[in-house]
């Protein structure tokens, strides 16, 4: 009787830990998207955009995750395209960030040439303006972040990998 008791408490622990991951990671996605819909074509979106994960991502180890995609969606359904989610980032597509860029410096962002940080979906390139007569429609804006939580116990394995993203239409500036 004692080894599945043990069994069941370890499986709760092993469980429970993991879906406080997911749920940070919930959380750190949301923050992020809201930020950079708001942020949008402002010089410093990305990097606002990472300080907003940074703070929602505390209750989990900071080497856990392993990147923060900032995305073009295309639509409310939008997912990185492959290569982004192989860690590249792509031209017009999305910027691939990992957990260091938490501390860079903000100077460092606004698709300046010397740094590479959020050059290849620049915040100046991104739709702003409501109607098509004004270069319209607003973008939809994207956050996916992947971790890896890794178990207590081991008992059910090293670690699984947990994924999650939000997508937010970014605040129209003008007509």
């Amino acid at each position: 009787m004692a080894p599945i008791f043990f069994l069941l408490i370890f499986g709760i622990i092993e469980v429970g830990g993991a879906y406080k991951d997911k749920l940070t990671l919930s959380n750190a996605v949301t923050s992020g998207a809201r930020t950079g819909s708001a942020a949008a074509d402002d010089g410093l979106a990305d990097y606002n955009i990472l300080q907003a994960v940074k703070k929602a991502v505390v209750a989990a180890p900071r080497s856990s995750i392993q990147y923060i995609f900032v995305f073009n969606a295309g639509g409310p359904n939008g997912v990185p395209d492959a290569a982004c989610k192989a860690g590249t980032a792509v031209d017009g597509k999305c910027n691939v960030y990992t957990p260091a860029a938490f501390d860079e410096d903000p100077t460092h962002f606004g698709c300046k040439a010397a740094y590479d940080l959020d050059k290849h979906y620049c915040p100046s390139t991104r739709k702003v303006a409501l109607t098509a007569a004004n270069g319209g429609p607003p973008d939809v804006i994207g956050v996916w972040i992947k971790m890896q939580h890794a178990y207590y116990t081991k008992f059910i394995g090293d670690s699984v990998t947990l994924t999650d993203q939000a997508v937010i239409t970014v605040e129209p500036r003008r007509l």
